[in-house]
């Protein structure tokens, strides 16, 4: 079984490594300056760093719209956005709403310090599913092209139920999961159009809370699950992502390793494995 394992991780590494050597060239051919550049100064890359939007900047990826507040000071230094899709659950005649902020609180010309929180909830009354993250964030802008930042990002999902089997019988559930992770990222520029970014995550704390109960009458049973879904070995991954930046279009492409996250729960994968990344997004 253990030789098993081995393969397998073997055969996930071989596929993905046949990424390299075409994210290698696509770097080597767009790596030239270019006079329409938008990596800079004032534009810095918002994921995993503790940087906004630019007052009244907006930003549009595939799955998320954002939006720079601007008017006044402290507006100036949030961001504000939410998940379009997820708002389609209302047209089914399901309750979903989502949105989340940014608030870049500290900035000087070396040092940023940002706080970043969320609320998505879909459903209401005895059924719905709702998740909260809460982010913290520290960057430093070592040299001119090179900075780094971590942070640490803990996320908690509920899922609550009702259902009335019979007129006498009626069963309630809730089920909690909590997740911790440390983050770092570091972003090096080539040049005012192409980066580079290495980003790694450290797991904490996977915990699963399951409580469900019946009644009928006067009787009741219930059934209580209190568990720590961490693994034993480090659970972590690191990636290496080529940044581009055009006029107004951002592209990312990248390996990573480790341990992958299931988006939005945020839970880890517990086999190790190397996977391609990708990201794009328009900012204008």
């Amino acid at each position: 079984m253990l030789k098993l394992v081995h393969r397998s991780r073997a055969i996930h590494i071989t596929h993905a490594l046949k990424f390299a050597p075409t994210l290698f060239l696509i770097a080597l051919l767009v790596a030239p300056t270019s006079a329409h550049a938008e990596h800079s100064a004032s534009e810095r890359i918002t994921d995993d760093s503790p940087y906004t939007l630019r007052p009244g900047e907006h930003r549009i990826g595939l799955t998320s719209i954002d939006y720079g507040l601007h008017g006044h000071p402290l507006l100036d230094m949030m961001d504000i956005g939410t998940n379009p899709w997820l708002w389609a659950a209302n047209l089914g005649g399901l309750r979903s709403i989502n949105l989340r902020l940014k608030y870049e609180f500290y900035q000087d010309d070396i040092l940023s310090l940002s706080i970043r929180s969320a609320y998505y909830q879909i459903g209401s009354g005895k059924t719905r599913l709702r998740y909260i993250p809460i982010e913290l964030y520290a960057g430093i802008k070592a040299t001119r092209n090179l900075t780094v930042a971590a942070g640490y990002r803990r996320t908690q999902l509920s899922v609550k139920g009702g259902l009335e089997l019979t007129e006498e019988y009626q069963a309630t559930g809730n089920v909690g999961f909590t997740v911790a992770q440390v983050r770092a990222m570091a972003e090096y520029r080539l040049s005012r159009r192409t980066a580079l970014i290495m980003r790694g995550e450290l797991q904490q704390y996977q915990r699963l809370r399951i409580e469900a109960a019946g009644e009928r009458d006067d009787d009741s049973a219930g059934v209580f699950v209190d568990k720590n879904l961490l693994p034993e070995e480090v659970a972590f991954n690191v990636s290496a992502v080529v940044a581009w930046s055009w006029d107004s279009f951002n592209l990312e492409l990248g390996l990573q390793y480790g341990n992958p996250t299931i988006p939005g729960a945020n839970a880890i994968v517990p086999q190790r494995t190397l996977l391609p990344s990708a990201s794009m997004y328009w900012r204008f």
